[in-house]
């Protein structure tokens, strides 16, 4: 029984140091996310910046509010929003079972996350045949940096236009 307890402590330290080794090696990166996802909080227009800019919404459009969903239990509505969250999750979920649990150097995964792009690409195209620009998440966005040029743009030619 003691001998038990002490290789779950064993393990349990192996864990937390892999986590701590990614913590330290990733810190950088995991700042920069943090910031843009604080900024998209904090601005108004939602975090993307595709569709703060363009007003289009890209391929990940509807991917924070389909998490929240399901966390909220309201899986039909997350897939609604976004259906590949699923495949984000096991994503996710295999990555921490491969590195903290078993210890494996977590290389193969790239070509799991290659698929996952291209399903992402054909169902981008799909949502926005079907959803675009009416239903959240594929909505316009009016309030676009380009779209406010734009219009700025008219009204300047429209002006020059009646002098």
């Amino acid at each position: 029984m003691v001998k038990m307890e002490k290789n779950k402590r064993k393990n349990i330290k192996m864990i937390w140091s892999r986590i701590n080794k990614d913590r330290k090696k990733y810190s950088m990166p995991g700042l920069v996310m943090a910031i843009y996802l604080l900024l998209g909080i904090l601005l108004p227009g939602g975090a993307c910046p595709v569709y703060r800019i363009t007003g289009f919404p890209c391929p990940g459009c509807g991917m924070t509010r389909a998490a929240v969903l399901f966390l909220h239990g309201s899986w039909e509505q997350s897939f609604h929003m976004h259906p590949l969250l699923i495949g984000v999750i096991l994503l996710v979920l295999t990555f921490c079972v491969l590195r903290y649990l078993l210890g494996k150097e977590v290389t193969n995964l790239k070509y799991f996350v290659f698929a996952l792009a291209a399903v992402a690409v054909v169902v981008y195209i799909y949502r926005m045949i079907t959803m675009f620009p009416n239903e959240e998440p594929m909505i316009y966005n009016k309030n676009a940096f380009i779209y406010r040029i734009y219009q700025s743009v008219i009204v300047l030619v429209c002006c020059i236009i009646h002098l």
